[in-house]
């Protein structure tokens, strides 16, 4: 009984150290960590075909968009030059604009004409609504009539007043009169037909201006339609393009190729692993917590990281804590933490052990205040 409560009474000690050493931001302490691969992948045939090359082997190092492997892309690299043929014809065809300023000259052309037309029009009406020549000529004819008349009654009173020369003499100056008033009247209606011709000529101009510009209308049409085939050409290019990238494949990022599954000239199906990829250059370490210690967020404090290399070598690495679990182990009452670290010069391998001392902040922030920003009541 008495060890049972010495038990209990080390168990509240420990706790307590624990609780006050977190606030006071002194740093914890996991005397076992293991080293862990952030990403190992299987790099697979995007899609099937021959492979045609495989640039590494095993154990060589690669950089992020490294090409590894070639599947045999000879269609794909035709299907590229034509759509890229394809595509600079399509942008020919837009660029060239020589349609559409043709048909802007023309409808500029129509419309100065038609400007002269109208001016023409309006002159060619005003002299058909002149009456003034046709009235004088009428007068003309009046005055002459007029005075043959009193000669002629003058004649019949008196015989010897008036002579017979100057009777006719008269009669001839009257039928001239008459025919200059004809000849007016005969002169305004061609004025008056010369004016609807003019109408006429007009409209006809009018009506060609308008041809022009639907001709100006269609070429910018043709142009938009041009434009629109352009980017088709161009998301086939692009296509194109992708068509050719999925024959390679390349190195998602920096690591050590640790296998290869298929050979130079084997037939490959789409999804068949062809290289495996390890990561090294960035690594994690894994460890677990008693959850006493949990009095706050970890996640993003500094943690000190001391690997056993190789030949009893002592590596040192600076990394930040990444990840605690939020689900408790039922039999040790301890929660998994990891936390990564750059490992450049590759010498931390998958599966060493070592040690981690976690740096806290002088307070910590506790995990629920963080998810829902609820505070407690004291």
């Amino acid at each position: 009984m008495v060890s049972f409560h010495r038990r209990s009474l080390a168990f509240l000690v420990l706790a307590a150290t624990a609780s006050s050493s977190m606030l006071a931001g002194e740093p914890l302490f996991l005397e076992r960590v293991f080293v862990k691969r952030i990403a190992d992948v299987e790099l697979a045939a995007p899609k099937a075909g021959l492979l045609a090359e495989i640039s590494v082997a095993e154990g060589a190092s690669v950089v992020k968009d490294q090409p590894l492997a070639t599947l045999d892309d000879r269609n794909a690299n035709i299907d590229l030059q034509r759509a890229k043929i394809e595509y600079e014809v399509a942008l020919q065809e837009v660029n060239n604009r020589g349609e559409i300023q043709l048909a802007e000259k023309r409808l500029e052309v129509a419309r100065q004409a038609n400007k002269q037309y109208a001016i023409e029009n309006d002159a060619a009406h005003r002299l058909a609504e002149n009456r003034l020549a046709v009235e004088a000529a009428e007068k003309s004819s009046a005055v002459a009539k007029n005075e043959l008349e009193r000669a002629r009654r003058a004649h019949d009173v008196f015989a010897d007043s008036v002579s017979e020369s100057e009777i006719e003499g008269l009669s001839l100056a009257f039928q001239q009169a008459e025919l200059e008033s004809q000849q007016a009247e005969f002169q305004r209606q061609q004025e008056l037909l010369a004016a609807a011709a003019s109408d006429e000529s007009l409209q006809s101009h009018r009506l060609s201006t308008e041809q022009l510009m639907i001709e100006l209308q269609q070429a910018k049409t043709e142009l938009q339609l041009a434009q629109l085939n352009a980017d088709l050409y161009q998301n086939s290019l692009e296509a194109a393009r992708l068509n050719l990238d999925q024959h390679r494949v390349q190195a998602p990022f920096a690591g050590i190729v640790v296998e290869r599954f298929r050979q130079q000239g084997e037939w490959v199906k789409q999804g068949d692993p062809i290289l495996r990829l390890l990561r090294l250059d960035r690594m994690r370490v894994e460890g677990f917590l008693p959850t006493r210690w949990l009095h706050g967020n970890l996640v993003g404090c500094q943690a000190e990281i001391h690997v056993d290399g190789f030949g009893k070598q002592s590596l040192v690495f600076q990394g930040q804590v990444s990840f605690v679990s939020p689900e408790v182990d039922a039999v040790n009452n301890e929660v998994a933490i990891w936390a990564e670290f750059d490992n450049p010069k590759h010498q931390a391998w998958p599966g060493m052990q070592g040690t981690m001392t976690i740096h806290l902040p002088e307070v910590l922030e506790d995990p629920e205040d963080q998810a829902d920003g609820a505070t407690t009541e004291p």
